[in-house]
C-alpha cells in the first residue's frame, strides 16, 4: 500500500506541471478518500497556489483552502459512508 501511495504522489506532482488543474484536483480528491489520512493533498494545494497564483477571481490561497476543506470534510464523510 505504501508503494502505491508513493507512486500516486509522484504522478500527482508530475501532473501539476503537465496536466490541467482539474485532472490533479480530481485525482487528489479520489486519493483523499482512498488512502488513510492523505496529508499530501495539503502539499499539492500549496504547491499549485505557489506555482499558478495569478491576480483575479481565484487569487490568494484558493487551492490551499480547497484542499484543507476537502481534507477535513473527508473525515466526516468517511464516518457516514457505510461502504468505507
Amino acid at each position: 500500500m505504501l508503494s502505491l501511495r508513493i507512486f500516486v504522489d509522484i504522478v500527482i506532482l508530475i501532473g501539476i506541471f503537465l496536466f490541467p488543474a482539474w485532472i490533479f484536483i480530481i485525482l487528489s480528491v479520489v486519493c483523499v478518500f482512498y488512502f488513510h489520512r492523505y496529508y499530501e493533498v495539503l502539499f499539492v494545494g500549496l504547491m499549485v497556489d505557489s506555482l499558478y497564483n495569478s491576480p483575479g477571481l481565484f487569487s490568494g490561497f484558493f487551492y490551499t483552502i480547497i484542499s484543507i476543506l476537502v481534507f477535513l470534510l473527508s473525515f466526516e464523510i468517511k464516518k457516514r459512508l457505510k461502504f468505507y
